[in-house]
């Protein structure tokens, strides 16, 4: 039976994947067969479980909970052929199967979703250990809970698709995934640490930062300067001190001319007062910019831009950034082509995979570098769109002929923010030695808009309606999407510049976990079946806006003109 998965609050909660039937290890262990036949229908009903949950059927989960107990109960009559030990370790197991079934109900009723979840997690745990009173190879285990979707790194915080992940890890009921080998060995030295904030993360609001620059002196060319930054959480005036060390480093600095001509990646030192500082001397006069990268204690990920403006002479006038007319380049003695999926569009993933040969010679003893084999940086002719990425193994659309552990071919999943010519660098390393490879892109479509803050409301669950303190009724546009039948293109056509008031009305179950999402809005809502909610803002551009549901599961546009 194939067990569906779903996403839950940013973390995909479902089953630990289709039932397999055991293959019997031993003539004790074929003996066993009505005990398999029985483990299939508590398989099926923890499938069921974890839909109910991943649905949000909260009120439902009792019901599942109870049918999964009873036929766990069954197992009783299927132990004849266990040991007196054996038989005790299943007794200890039913017990604890009663007992989460008990807190399942609690939780349930009182639609509390995280201690719901954490029960469901607790539930896998307990049903394996029910399998392991038998004798090996009678059972197969039902796992701890996978994912099949973009789910967050808990240690560096960025985002990773299980299918290509490097790293995973299985802990107490819920798997979690990796961008790198060294974030799991990271979750493994303290995984009720990290597995607490994964959960954090998954079920309140992310916070948000700021960084700020300052320089000890005028900033020359051909001079060094000392480059002090600062983070602090937005509205506080207390310096962030506790960051994670993210591929091995806290702050990865990427520093660009403003024409994108000149770039280097540097890796500042934070010193006992929380401040992050890098001496650096810039090669001629012009404004650069600067996108930091790093992870607090408390937080998700942040890439966060500040800028110089470098003194000594004229700044030469910025040249026109143009694509490159062929996509294969020498650098250091290596020759790097690149070969991507699909055109490079806005919102739309990309796979990049680079092949690299020396002196007509596959290479394939590529290092890592800062705890991958590949570190991406796409920066747009704005200055203001950017995208750090890693490379990614092989699995789901990435194929074995793209990604290989040492080279010579290097993937990387790239989902651009705004059209317009776009340099793309990768880095990679070979005998201690960074390689760096700039291409130059034209990206398609219309730029990912970010409105202006909202301000969030619970409609009643009847209709939408506009919160008249926020805007005025002769200037706001209301929307109202029926979900999920509006989840398409072009789902309404609103004004840039006017204040939109867009109501979701949540009509029948989307499958998705009914999670609504606008993430340029940075606005979250999961509703139940009859319910609406809004959130008004401005949009402040044309193009597309998008909507979702389960990461992307299921979405949509509004089209800002």
């Amino acid at each position: 039976m194939n067990i569906k998965t779903f996403l839950l609050a940013g973390a995909l909660i479902g089953s630990s994947g289709q039932y397999i039937e055991a293959q019997p290890t031993s003539k004790t262990a074929a003996s066993f067969s009505g005990a398999r036949e029985m483990w299939k229908a508590v398989s099926d009903d923890l499938a069921y479980l974890d839909e109910r949950i991943a649905a949000r059927k909260l009120s439902e989960v009792h019901e599942a909970a109870f049918n999964l107990r009873d036929s766990a109960r069954m197992l009783r009559g299927t132990s004849a052929g266990l040991s007196e030990a054996q038989k005790g370790a299943l007794e200890r197991g039913l017990a604890r199967v009663d007992t989460l079934a008990n807190d399942l109900d609690a939780s349930g009723d009182k639609n509390d979703l995280r201690a719901t979840v954490a029960n469901q997690r607790k539930m896998h745990v307990a049903l394996d250990a029910v399998a392991g009173a038998f004798p090996k190879g009678s059972l197969p285990p039902v796992g701890a809970i996978k994912g099949t979707g973009p789910v967050k790194d808990p240690v560096c915080r960025m985002t990773v698709d299980p299918s290509t992940a490097p790293g995973k890890v299985a802990y107490q009921g819920q798997t979690y995934y990796f961008c790198s080998v060294s974030e799991s060995q990271a979750f493994q030295k303290s995984p009720a640490r990290y597995a607490a904030l994964y959960d954090d993360l998954a079920f309140g609001k992310p916070k948000t930062f700021a960084i700020s620059l300052d320089t000890s002196a005028k900033v020359a060319a051909n001079k060094p300067a000392l480059l002090t930054f600062a983070v602090r959480e937005q509205g506080q005036s207390q310096l962030v001190k506790q960051f994670q060390l993210v591929h091995e480093k806290l702050m990865h600095l990427i520093v660009v001319s403003d024409d994108l001509s000149y770039f280097s990646h540097e890796h500042p030192q934070i010193g006992a007062d929380g401040r992050f500082r890098l001496k650096w001397t810039f090669p001629r006069a012009g404004r650069y910019l600067m996108f930091a990268d790093f992870t607090p204690d408390n937080g998700l990920n942040q890439v966060l831009r500040t800028q110089v403006t470098v003194s000594g002479g004229q700044p030469k006038a910025l040249p026109k950034l143009v694509a490159d007319k062929t996509l294969s380049k020498t650098v250091d003695g290596y020759t790097i082509s690149l070969k991507s999926s699909t055109p490079l569009m806005v919102g739309k993933s990309s796979l990049l995979t680079y092949s690299i040969t020396r002196g007509g010679k596959t290479v394939t003893d590529m290092q890592p570098y800062l705890g991958a084999m590949g570190h991406m940086m796409a920066i747009n002719a704005n200055g203001r769109d950017v995208v750090h990425t890693h490379t990614v193994g092989a699995g789901g659309a990435v194929t074995n002929a793209m990604a290989t552990e040492k080279g010579p071919r290097f993937t990387f999943d790239l989902m651009p923010t705004a059209p317009g010519m776009t340099k793309i660098w990768a880095q990679f390393q070979r005998g201690g030695k960074v390689i760096t490879v700039p291409f130059t892109f034209p990206i398609g479509g219309t730029r990912m808009i970010t409105p202006a803050a909202p301000k969030n409301e619970e409609a009643p669950h009847n209709h939408g309606s506009m919160n008249m303190n926020t805007a005025p009724t002769n200037a706001a546009q209301n929307v109202m999407i029926a979900l999920p039948a509006g989840y398409k293109d072009g789902a309404a056509t609103v004004q840039a510049g006017k204040p939109v008031t867009l109501t979701f009305k949540l009509e029948k179950d989307a499958g998705c976990g009914n999670t609504i999402s606008v993430p340029s809005a940075k606005w979250t809502k999961t509703l139940e079946v009859g319910q609406s909610a809004s959130v008004t803002f401005t949009p402040q551009e044309s193009g597309p806006l998008k909507f979702s549901c389960g990461m992307d599961m299921l979405r949509g546009t509004l089209v800002v003109k």
